[in-house]
């Protein structure tokens, strides 16, 4: 159960790219010649699940990624079936995921 993945104990996260560029750059990530971060030659590269049955899912997946990308972070969407993203956690696939719950 995907719901089960929230952890409300969390304190939430702020949107500080300034931040996260400054503290990418100390462990050792650059920009490369096209913007995406690069360390030990291997490019800051993520796909993200989502799923098109919930129409403002991609619409959000793509917000991250513009976000994501302004800080060097290359985001790939790939707008699957739902049942991937379980079946990506379980195997260890898994980069990134936006999904809804669906309140009853």
């Amino acid at each position: 159960n995907m719901a089960e993945w929230h952890n409300t104990a969390l304190t939430p996260l702020h949107y500080q790219p300034q931040q996260a560029a400054q503290l990418l750059q100390s462990a050792g990530w650059q920009r490369g010649a096209d913007g995406v971060l690069t360390r030990n030659g291997q490019r800051f590269s993520l796909t993200l699940l989502t799923y098109p049955d919930r129409p403002e899912l991609p619409l959000m997946a793509m917000v991250i990624q513009q976000q994501l990308r302004q800080v060097g972070i290359d985001v790939r969407i790939n707008a699957t079936n739902a049942s991937e993203i379980p079946a990506q956690h379980h195997n260890n696939r898994l980069q990134l995921a936006l999904f809804a719950r669906n309140f009853a």
